[in-house]
C-alpha cells in the first residue's frame, strides 16, 4: 500500500501512534500466523473440527483486525490531525 498510497500510509511513519498501529498490526499477523499453524498441525492429526475452529478463530479474532488496521490506521490519524 505504501508504494500506491505513499501519502495516505506516510502517516503511519510520522506519528507515535502510527507506529502503535503498524506494531499492532504485526503481532496480529503474527498470531494469526502461529494460530494457523496449529490449525494445520490439527489438520495433519485429523482432527478436522478443532483445525476448523482454529481457523476460523484465527481468520475473525487476528486476520480481521490487522486488515482494518492497516486500512483504516491512516485514515483514523488523519481525521485526528489538528486542522492547519
Amino acid at each position: 500500500m505504501f508504494v500506491f498510497t505513499p501519502v495516505y500510509t506516510s502517516v503511519l511513519f510520522q506519528q507515535a501512534l502510527g507506529i502503535v498501529i503498524l506494531l499492532l498490526e504485526v503481532l496480529f499477523t503474527a498470531g494469526g500466523y502461529f494460530v494457523s499453524g496449529l490449525a494445520i498441525e490439527l489438520f495433519k492429526r485429523r482432527r478436522t473440527g478443532l483445525g476448523v475452529l482454529l481457523a476460523i478463530g484465527s481468520l475473525v479474532l487476528c486476520t480481521f483486525p490487522a486488515l482494518w488496521l492497516v486500512l483504516l490506521g491512516p485514515a483514523a490519524l488523519i481525521l485526528m490531525r489538528p486542522a492547519t
